[in-house]
């Protein structure tokens, strides 16, 4: 039997009021609920963490033991989500440890703007200069995906090229009786399209 995944619980947690702020001033400008931009954030971090990358696969671990009750005021709900006040004697557990198992090293994730979607501006006006423009060409050669593009266009393109450009207009005037203008016309509008 599988778990519902979509399944959502109202939770109690506390968090900075001014990190709830924030949270709130996205949800009005990107103009969805609280909920919605922590549920993301939590997946994103799970994502982060090497739990669970694929969409319902089941590779986050089970809940931990539920914390001990509180003895203050119970939890008032606000957006669908409540912040309990801190209990009066408890201190805060220290976020667990990252896992274990860790993924291969590689590029780091990319940070997101509004909406999920990538900066504009990655990099600061102070960052180090890009690699020589060279290098930058030799990346994209020794990548195997451009080159079926590169044949398919050289074989096309260039074939139309040679032939308008080299043999187009004697060809058009020589063999079919067209006025070199003609000829040139026509040549020239293949050219363009």
């Amino acid at each position: 039997m599988t778990a519902d995944l979509n399944k959502k619980t109202q939770r109690t947690f506390q968090c900075k009021d001014a990190l709830w702020q924030k949270f709130e001033q996205m949800a009005r400008e990107l103009e969805c609920s609280v909920d919605y931009l922590v549920n993301d954030a939590m997946k994103q971090y799970a994502r982060q963490r090497g739990y669970g990358a694929a969409a319902g696969s089941p590779s986050i671990p089970p809940p931990m033991a539920p914390p001990p009750p509180s003895s203050g005021p119970p939890p008032t709900p606000s957006s669908g989500v409540a912040a309990a006040p801190p209990p009066a004697a408890a201190k805060l557990a220290p976020p667990p440890p990252a896992p274990a198992k860790r993924a291969a090293p590689g590029p780091p994730a990319p940070s997101h703007g509004h909406a999920g979607l990538p900066p504009l501006h990655t990099h600061p006006a102070s960052a180090q200069a890009s690699p020589h423009w060279l290098q930058d060409l030799w990346t994209v050669l020794r990548n195997r995906d451009v080159w079926p593009g590169f044949w398919a266009l050289f074989g096309v393109g260039g074939g139309m090229m040679a032939f308008a450009g080299l043999w187009g207009v004697p060809l058009l005037r020589d063999s079919f009786g067209l006025a070199r203008s003609e000829a040139a016309l026509y040549t020239t509008a293949a050219l363009a399209a």
